[in-house]
């Protein structure tokens, strides 16, 4: 069954309950909103499985990871919450990846899945390998998705430049707001992303870049049309939520 459907969603961790306090979410309320919509969205989808990429899991320099577990656990703070593990498409990409017997996940799938909720999940880290390695294992993930008797979601996490404002955690740049711009417009005209410079990404201080790699190698020659609901960057990040709608 082809994929059946795919987002871009920010992690910061003061979206979950208890963590950001009423001021931090009047902040990011566009990106609250935008993400309380897709999760309508994968809703209406009865999605089977999900499969979600993260920056932040367990990152190999020459190989891609997946994590095991019959059941993974994230904790942030008193957050916590529970996602049951898809063994069955586990196995079916197990030579693509390096498995790693770890049931704790990092904010990067925590955040997105506490948004979406979805009855099953793979997770998945991106690597210390090329851009066009990223690519590639995406299209080569794409292929078992459309061979998958499962509705399955592709979840994109990242968060864009960290370079935004002089209080931003890496730093100010001002080519960070240029990366934003770049590469929201290349996923919105359907652009290659590995034609963006090399260098205006490295100077953006990002964490969504490769993620988005995979994710355009997963949607390789698959028609989507492109909905951007949010993007903001109050704290010198930016949150992007991207729908890709198939």
């Amino acid at each position: 069954m082809p994929l059946s459907f795919a987002t871009f969603l920010p992690h910061p961790p003061l979206l979950l309950p208890g963590v950001g306090n009423k001021e931090d979410l009047e902040m990011v309320s566009s990106t609250t909103r935008a993400m309380e919509e897709i999760a309508k969205r994968f809703k209406e989808k009865r999605i089977d499985t999900a499969l979600i990429i993260t920056p932040h899991g367990i990152i190999n320099q020459y190989s891609f990871t997946a994590q095991k577990s019959p059941l993974f656990s994230f904790k942030f703070g008193n957050f916590t919450k529970d996602f049951k593990g898809d063994l069955s498409f586990l196995k079916k990409i197990e030579n693509l990846v390096k498995l790693v017997e770890e049931k704790e996940i990092d904010h990067g799938a925590g955040v997105p899945l506490f948004y979406l909720n979805p009855l099953k999940v793979t997770i998945i880290s991106s690597s210390f390998l090329s851009r066009e390695d990223h690519f590639n294992f995406g299209k080569e993930l794409g292929k078992i998705i459309d061979s998958n008797n499962e509705r399955v979601a592709l979840i994109i996490s990242g968060d864009l430049s960290h370079r935004l404002t002089p209080l931003s955690p890496a730093g100010f740049s001002k080519r960070g707001e240029e990366f934003d711009q770049t590469l929201l417009n290349f996923l919105k005209e359907g652009k290659d992303l590995l034609k963006i410079e090399e260098d205006l990404v490295m100077e953006a201080g990002e964490c969504g870049y490769n993620p988005l790699l995979i994710g355009q190698g997963t949607l390789n020659k698959k028609e989507t049309n492109v909905e951007i609901l949010s993007y903001e960057g109050p704290f010198g990040v930016g949150y992007g939520v991207v729908d890709f709608k198939l």
